[in-house]
């Protein structure tokens, strides 16, 4: 444990340095530098304990899940109700009852998570001279710290794998339409992981196929009005998966969160990066945008999140918005006239800052409450 903060002490002092002399990041730099990241925090997260009065924590229900899978065959594992509903989890829940210890699934979690992180971080920054804008690349982590935070990759991880891999495969696709196939196989594995990818690939596709229906996009923001019917629906069918989703969507926008400080500096956030959204887009026309899909679509999700504010759909659809952040980031970075700039950084940093701080002292607090320690 002492060993992975030293070495994560040592990456953030590196990148003070490169801050200091406004030097540009390698791009074989950055990936060990961000080796060093994922194995440091995977390797915290195996060594995060729980203990009997640890049940409020998804945590805790999928250990004992994964306890239930124990002893079972692939047949009973498939048979089985939640195999039906959720395949993917089933199958990865499964696979971790096979290991010897149930802290391989925190461990599985964050290798993805920060692997994926890291894989857009590069993609999004790297230039033509092979190297990492390095404002760009703070900024997007930053924005990723803020929104996608490590209790979230630690406990709250169905979600964030779902999505994150839905973001790989639809970049994928952008760069290169021959990943199609490809692309649709993984978002559905996906989404077998959390129904909730479902929602997600359906947008993306009908942006995809229409892509004129952006115009409209601030209806977005009014998206829970429509979604109640279309969730009673759901939970009307005797198909269990689209019930499931249909029971899953109902509970995500009906709960209301009493965080008021956490969505004060979320919708913050949130305004601020569709304000430079809006900028770029409307300066299109006089400026070369490398990564204009990328940014509809964070718009698009961030307008949603913004519609699903103090409920807990709000914080699950942001994590969609970190993912593609560092696109929408190196392109802020190079077109944005430098006196705007400072008004909009100061006014990110200070929002992201809020939203860091908060989720650090909820997470210390309700582990602490829920006896969970790192050991």
């Amino acid at each position: 444990m002492q060993i992975s903060l030293m070495l994560l002490g040592f990456v953030v002092l590196l990148c003070i340095l490169f801050g200091i002399f406004r030097l540009r990041v390698n791009k074989v730099l950055f990936i060990l530098l961000w080796m060093c990241v994922v194995c440091c925090i995977s390797y915290t997260a195996y060594h995060f304990q729980l203990q009997d009065n640890s049940r409020q924590l998804d945590l805790f229900r999928y250990y004992g899940e994964i306890n239930s899978y124990r002893g079972m065959s692939n047949r009973e594992l498939i048979n089985s109700i939640r195999f039906s509903a959720e395949p993917g989890r089933t199958m990865l829940f499964g696979f971790i009852s096979r290991l010897p210890s149930n802290q391989f699934l925190p461990f599985i979690s964050c290798v993805l998570v920060y692997t994926l992180i890291g894989y857009f971080l590069y993609d999004a920054g790297i230039g033509k001279d092979d190297k990492i804008s390095f404002y760009s690349l703070i900024l997007s982590m930053i924005a990723v710290t803020a929104m996608i935070f490590y209790g979230d990759v630690l406990n709250t991880l169905r979600c964030v794998i779902s999505y994150g891999i839905i973001c790989f495969a639809y970049v994928k696709f952008v760069k290169n339409q021959k990943y199609l196939p490809v692309s649709i196989l993984l978002s559905v594995l996906a989404s077998m992981l959390h129904n909730t990818g479902y929602f997600v690939m359906i947008i993306l596709m009908v942006y995809t196929i229409y892509p004129r229906l952006f115009r409209y996009r601030w209806l977005l923001v009014i998206w829970r009005v429509a979604i109640f019917p279309v969730a009673y629906l759901f939970q009307q069918s005797n198909i269990l998966i689209v019930n499931k989703l249909g029971m899953k969507v109902s509970a995500y926008i009906s709960n209301i969160y009493r965080h008021y400080l956490y969505w004060v500096c979320m919708a913050m956030l949130l305004l601020i990066i569709q304000g430079g959204v809006e900028y770029l887009l409307k300066r299109q026309n006089k400026i070369q945008l490398v990564n204009p899909k990328e940014i509809e679509v964070m718009s698009i999700f961030v307008l949603l999140s913004l519609g699903g504010i103090v409920n807990v759909a709000g914080i699950r659809l942001m994590f969609i918005v970190a993912f593609l952040f560092p696109y929408f980031a190196r392109e802020l970075v190079t077109n944005l006239r430098r006196d705007k700039r400072l008004v909009w950084v100061i006014g990110f940093a200070g929002s992201s800052c809020g939203l860091i701080i908060y989720n650090l002292l909820y997470f210390l607090l309700q582990s602490n409450r829920a006896g969970a320690y790192w050991g």
